[in-house]
């Protein structure tokens, strides 16, 4: 599957979607952890004598605090993404042909990069996660400035290769197969 994979200025449109679906479901997630620790917490008799009580307070809050540091995770996949974005597109290459059809797609990358900030705002409104996620929030508020730098990143690898690195490629494909 990754053998006939091509890097395109499209991956710029379906790696911030890939981004907001992650961020989206943690922060689904964490809200459902806090409503049932919330809720669990409440129903247990409150006694600070009882050990077990304790025990239970220490793990939810053990649980919770790991459950956030998934936050800082998050730079790590957004660059994991451009970095194998570019590897295909560097496999990939472009001509100038192309040129026209990638300044529609560098429009259409930064509109849906504006609705994936809006999508995540809205959610962010609702749920009350992005003080909790700082890292995802600062991530998913400046999406419109991670698009075009990976557009600018994307398009000059795209159209930067020439004839002798792309025979190179070629040649060295042909080894392995």
């Amino acid at each position: 599957m990754i053998k006939n994979k091509k890097g395109s200025l499209v991956d710029v449109i379906f790696g911030p979607a890939k981004i907001l679906a992650i961020i989206l479901t943690f922060f689904i997630c964490f809200y459902i952890w806090n409503s049932f620790t919330t809720t669990f917490q409440e129903t247990m008799v409150p006694n600070l004598q009882n050990e077990s009580q304790i025990l239970i307070n220490n793990t939810i809050s053990d649980i919770s605090i790991g459950l956030t540091t998934i936050d800082y995770i998050m730079p790590i996949v957004v660059a994991g993404l451009l970095i194998v974005s570019l590897i295909f597109a560097f496999k990939t290459g472009a001509s100038v042909i192309y040129a026209v059809l990638s300044i529609i797609l560098w429009v259409l990358a930064l509109i849906m990069s504006a609705i994936f900030t809006n999508i995540y705002l809205q959610v962010d409104e609702s749920l009350g996660m992005g003080t909790t996620f700082v890292i995802s929030d600062f991530l998913m508020t400046n999406m419109k400035w991670i698009v075009l730098g990976w557009l600018a990143l994307i398009s000059i690898v795209i159209f930067s290769r020439n004839k002798s690195e792309t025979e190179a490629i070629s040649s060295s494909e042909r080894v392995f197969r």
